[in-house]
């Protein structure tokens, strides 16, 4: 079975490689030309494809490959910079130097390391933490008069709680994020989930710590997938019965180079129930009344989740 397993994920990897090397290919053809805008695209495509394979949990790529593809997740970012505003200070990536990239994608599709690039155009850049971007500002939906408060940051910057003690005869609620439907998921860049806990007016439940996943690891035609678990640290005898736990979907625009809220979900105390289950998917802003609720669509789309009380 080890076999099987084996050679399925070389078939992954073969895959990635093979389209980075055609979108590359694409990348600088555009750069050449000058055309800005078509580049700008492109290389940005190949950084969040990237980005995805890096934070997947079910990893493709030995860890010495992935700190080359954060090299080049950073070396990519950096020639949309100097393409985009040539006299800017940081503008340090040429368009040769992207070239050298593209080229070694050949060696490495025979399970090879990039020696040349990471002595060459690489050294340039510093393995970035996944995601270069730093988005200046976040777009906050405002709720019954209140902003949310929320911290703009990276996409990769995690802030999942790790698994509580909650002391004898409580009962700990873990929550599998596994993915949310979306009619335009592949759309959406650098798209994370907010984990909190309200109450009925909006307000905190004390002693609840809000998280926040990573980007997601994966996406298609209609799913943003995380597969991450959500440890809830506050014991189910204890949560508030008017109490819910929000889930609010945030992605990065990148013509207002904002950080948006997209959607929302919750879950209720009586839905405290060990399996699988799913959510529906409500318009912003976030209510946390919970009255008045608007579907963000009338497809079949929902929050997946999986639920365990232990």
């Amino acid at each position: 079975m080890a076999a099987v397993g084996d050679k399925s994920l070389a078939g992954h990897r073969q895959e990635a490689l093979e389209l980075w090397k055609k979108r590359f290919a694409e990348g600088t053809d555009y750069d050449n030309w000058g055309q800005v805008v078509e580049a700008s695209e492109v290389y940005d495509s190949v950084r969040r494809e990237m980005n995805e394979e890096i934070q997947c949990p079910e990893l493709h790529f030995a860890p010495p490959d992935t700190v080359i593809l954060r090299k080049i997740v950073s070396a990519v970012e950096m020639r949309c910079t100097c393409i985009q505003s040539p006299e800017a200070r940081e503008c340090t990536m040429d368009l040769s130097d992207i070239k050298t990239i593209s080229k070694a994608f050949g060696k490495w599709n025979e399970g090879k390391p990039l020696p040349e690039v990471s002595t060459i155009a690489l050294t340039k850049v510093k393995p970035a933490p996944s995601t270069a971007r730093r988005p200046s500002e976040i777009e906050v939906d405002e709720v019954d008069g209140a902003d949310e408060e929320f911290m703009p940051g990276g996409a990769d910057e995690s802030s999942l709680l790790p698994k509580p003690s909650l002391g004898p005869g409580k009962t700990l609620l873990t929550i599998r994020l596994e993915k949310i439907g979306l009619k335009d998921a592949p759309q959406h860049i650098d798209p994370f989930i907010k984990i909190s806990i309200k109450d009925t007016l909006g307000g905190d439940v004390a002693t609840c710590t809000s998280q926040r996943t990573a980007s997601a690891c994966k996406r298609s035609d209609l799913y943003l997938e995380f597969h991450v678990d959500l440890y809830i640290d506050i014991a189910v005898e204890d949560f508030p019965d008017s109490a819910a736990i929000f889930f609010e979907l945030y992605h990065y625009k990148q013509k207002k180079n904002k950080i948006s809220s997209k959607c929302f979900s919750f879950l209720e105390k009586d839905e405290f129930k060990a399996g699988d289950t799913v959510l529906e998917v409500y318009r912003k802003p976030t209510n946390f009344r919970r009255k008045k609720l608007n579907l963000l669509t009338v497809k079949p789309l929902y929050l997946h989740l999986s639920l365990k009380l232990s």
